[in-house]
């Protein structure tokens, strides 16, 4: 999947139209030059931008050095200053922008969360707990159109990158690619540079960079990569058009640099240092494929942790995403009749290599056997595993065993100076715990949520359905979302619930024919100035 995304990524063109310039003139100037395999437009901060792929990327290359060369200034400053990237403008000459109307583009927004309202709205037309599981994935995860902007985005600053870092490739891990991703989250870069060792990109004057050697480097793979991410982020900032919020975060345990790609609204993490972190996208992908169930509870557990704050968005004490999927494989791995496979019976692993120095650490994961990993004989639906897993958490021994995706099992935590309310073992660094910054208050904070989790569950109003939409926090995974999201779990009050029906049901008025699903109602809704409250 990944490679067929980067050549889709690498025919791609990303083209901002201006003002009163029809699509219909870009598609027309485009074809003219090649084959237009596919396009999607989106809106950007009132910018109208248009990705548009080509069937060879020969034509993508020769648009872009026609579009360079045209600018006016072959040799100039500003030339110098700026990289030459395949983010174009287009506009339709003056002359000809009176003489045909085009068809005015209908707003489509990316990388934009539902909220918790029209999310509800969403899962309230299901008519069980089974199918709001669905649909909670179907509006959360990314679409064709979010995947594609960003392996353009990846594309994008690897070709910049090489006129630095002439043989350098970016590769995109985590959300974007691993399957669980939503459509707000950002994109990790993993750079790797293509040089010998010790040799890392240094500036040399102004606009100048060159290769050189340098002896810390040279014995150290953290000092190059940190050397390495401090010169890309100052060529970030001054010479890649729309980069824009460049944080250097160097001597975290895995250096980074974060920045925004104004264009395509993307936040993004650029780390040079994360090899393990390429296998962790792929393991993930692969389990996330390996039975039907595996995303939407993901999904679901994702979702209500993040509204109960036992995962944040920012550093801290909390269970961060990684390791609360792993939680939720490790619970599927361990039913009296598994779902999922412990990860040593579906991959070839291979132990660190003895004498390389903790920063070159890396693995060889190879998953030949998942192809061939028979269905599992486990007949709970979803819902039932749900229910199951709060169960898990509420009863579980965190503070006696350590979990292991990797071997599909408990063992007692090792004894260290450090209490450690919470082990889980990273499955592709075994001695690591990924979960070492968590404390014990958000470990009790996670049973007693999980407790309240079960009782709602158990509840026969929960699996009810009562065919009215705005009726939706009264039942199914309404009651879990609006609960956490309207007191942490506290009794919601009664004027709450009468401004959640009132929404609802003044929602449910609109005529849908037209609209595919909720996520085309908003945008139509956003673009006439009618954004509900």
């Amino acid at each position: 999947m990944t490679q067929s995304r980067k050549h889709q990524a690498s025919r791609s063109l990303l083209v901002r139209l201006s003002k009163d310039t029809p699509l219909d003139s870009l598609l027309q100037y485009c074809n003219s030059q090649g084959r237009v395999k596919h396009y999607f437009t989106y809106f950007q901060k009132q910018a109208h931008y248009v990705v548009v792929e080509f069937s060879s990327p020969d034509t993508v290359q020769q648009i872009s050095q026609k579009a360079h060369n045209s600018d006016g200034r072959p040799g100039s400053q500003h030339s110098k200053e700026v990289a030459e990237t395949r983010f174009l403008s287009f506009s339709r000459p003056l002359k000809q922008r009176e003489k045909t109307l085009g068809v005015k583009e209908e707003p489509t927004i990316l990388n934009k969360d539902l909220n918790s309202s029209e999310l509800l709205f969403s899962i309230a037309q299901a008519k069980t707990v089974d199918e709001q599981l669905e649909l909670l994935v179907r509006n959360q995860e990314l679409r064709d159109a979010e995947t594609r902007l960003r392996f353009l985005a990846c594309s994008l600053m690897e070709e910049a990158f090489q006129r630095i870092l002439p043989d350098a490739t970016l590769h995109p891990f985590g959300s974007s690619v691993n399957g669980f991703g939503k459509r707000s989250c950002d994109v990790d870069m993993y750079l790797d540079r293509g040089t010998a060792q010790g040799v890392v990109p240094q500036k040399q004057g102004r606009n100048t960079y060159k290769l050189s050697y340098d002896r810390q480097s040279a014995h150290s793979e953290r000092a190059a990569t940190q050397s390495t991410l401090f010169t890309l982020a100052e060529f970030l900032e001054r010479h890649v058009p729309q980069c824009s919020f460049v944080t250097r975060i160097l001597r975290a345990r895995c250096p980074l640099v974060k920045f925004k790609h104004q264009a395509t609204g993307l936040a993004c993490d650029l780390t040079g240092d994360n090899r393990i972190a390429l296998k962790s996208s792929e393991m993930l992908y692969i389990y996330g494929r390996l039975d039907p169930r595996v995303r939407p509870l993901v999904f679901m557990v994702r979702h209500w942790a993040r509204l109960n704050g036992i995962t944040h968005s920012n550093p801290g004490y909390w269970i961060t995403n990684y390791p609360l999927t792993l939680l939720v494989l490790f619970f599927l791995q361990t039913r009296p009749e598994p779902v999922l496979p412990a990860l040593s019976k579906i991959a070839l692993f291979e132990p660190v290599l003895e004498g390389m120095e903790e920063e070159e650490k890396d693995v060889e994961l190879v998953f030949s056997n998942a192809p061939h990993i028979p269905a599992s004989r486990n007949t709970e639906t979803p819902t039932e595993l749900l229910r199951e897993f709060f169960h898990f958490c509420a009863s579980f021994p965190f503070e006696k065993y350590a979990l292991s995706v990797h071997h599909g099992s408990t063992y007692l935590k090792p004894v260290t100076g450090k209490a450690l309310p919470l082990y889980i073992e990273n499955p592709l660094e075994l001695e690591l715990n990924t979960c070492k910054n968590v404390t014990g208050n958000l470990v009790d904070r996670l049973r007693r949520l999980s407790r309240e989790a079960v009782k709602t569950m158990d509840q026969l109003e929960f699996y009810q359905c009562d065919g009215d939409s705005s009726r939706v926090h009264s039942w199914g995974l309404g009651v879990l979302l609006v609960g956490s999201v309207h007191g942490k779990g506290r009794k919601r009050s009664a004027a709450m619930e009468k401004k959640l029906g009132a929404m609802f049901k003044a929602l449910g008025k609109r005529d849908y024919s037209t609209y595919p699903n909720v996520d085309s109602w908003w945008h139509r809704s956003l673009y006439n100035g009618h954004r509900p409250r």
